[in-house]
């Protein structure tokens, strides 16, 4: 979870990963859980997310049908070769939904959100290497610095 700031400064909140395939029921339970969670301001009031995306690039049918009506819940999908340089920070297309056996529902479709990861990889590389510059002399970083809790180290991997 990132927090968005000033000049395009981010900072992470919090992160983790659903142990369950997609799947399963358990999978979509924690997924609503995380949709109606909040987090702590520096002046004590709770922050909702909002917008949440998942990556719709495993089992996208089912993706696309548990994605529809869960509030702010965005389906997305990676963009690369000639067509990325347009998707960032993203494009939207519309694509009918489908059964699991590839077949169109008639009517139904779902907002696939195209993020270019060439220029979203950039973005972060460009980012952490700001964090690593440090600030300026009044205490201040660079545009699109990206900031990491003291809980994440080098070493740090999410599973």
């Amino acid at each position: 979870v990132w927090a968005w700031g000033p000049e395009g400064q981010g900072w992470l909140v919090d992160c983790g990963v659903i142990p369950h395939p997609a799947e399963t029921d358990e999978a979509w339970r924690e997924v609503d859980a995380l949709l109606d969670k909040s987090f702590p301001a520096a002046n004590g009031a709770r922050i909702e997310v909002s917008s949440w995306g998942i990556d719709t690039g495993y089992v996208s049918p089912l993706i696309y049908q548990r994605a529809l009506g869960r509030h702010n819940l965005k389906a997305c999908k990676g963009a690369s070769g000639p067509r990325a340089k347009d998707a960032l920070p993203c494009v939207v297309r519309k694509v009918p939904l489908k059964t699991a056996l590839g077949r169109k529902v008639p009517g139904r479709v779902v907002r696939l959100h195209f993020i270019g990861t060439f220029g979203l990889k950039s973005a972060v590389y460009h980012g952490l290497r700001n964090l690593i510059g440090g600030a300026d002399a009044d205490g201040r970083y660079s545009r699109g610095t990206l900031h990491l809790p003291d809980w994440i180290g080098e070493d740090y991997t999410s599973s």
